[in-house]
């Protein structure tokens, strides 16, 4: 028999090693890195309910193992400081949009004196 319990721990390991790469990233605004580490996130997650279900199939408990609850606990504690920080870089991506779109719309009302285009600008 397999040691799902042990799968379902290891996957709950990188589960939470891949939140706090994802809030590290988030406090040095690495974005890009920051959606590769979610995805990550996403399919470790994803193998821990596999090993969980295959558990459940053989008639064990993965949850009632102390490791994995404890896990659980710390996963919890780094998903409420990630969706505190998510929330927070939501609202300052809302205004910087809010102030590009200002900035667009006062660039757009400019209009030249000149009629006429620079030859220069249409030979580039």
């Amino acid at each position: 028999m397999r040691d799902y319990a042990l799968q379902a721990r290891v996957a709950l390991n990188v589960y939470l090693s891949r939140g706090q790469s994802a809030l590290r990233c988030m406090h040095s605004k690495q974005w890009p890195r920051l959606e590769r580490v979610l995805r990550r996130r996403a399919a470790a997650f994803h193998n821990f309910r596999a090993a969980d279900a295959l558990a459940q199939e053989a008639g064990l408990d993965v949850a009632a193992d102390s490791e994995v609850a404890a896990l659980l606990a710390a996963i919890f504690l780094v998903d409420t400081e990630l969706a505190a920080k998510m929330q927070l870089a939501q609202e300052d991506i809302r205004s910087e949009l809010v102030k590009t779109q200002a900035a667009k719309a006062k660039i757009g009302h400019y209009r030249s004196k000149f009629n006429e285009r620079n030859n220069f600008i249409q030979a580039v």
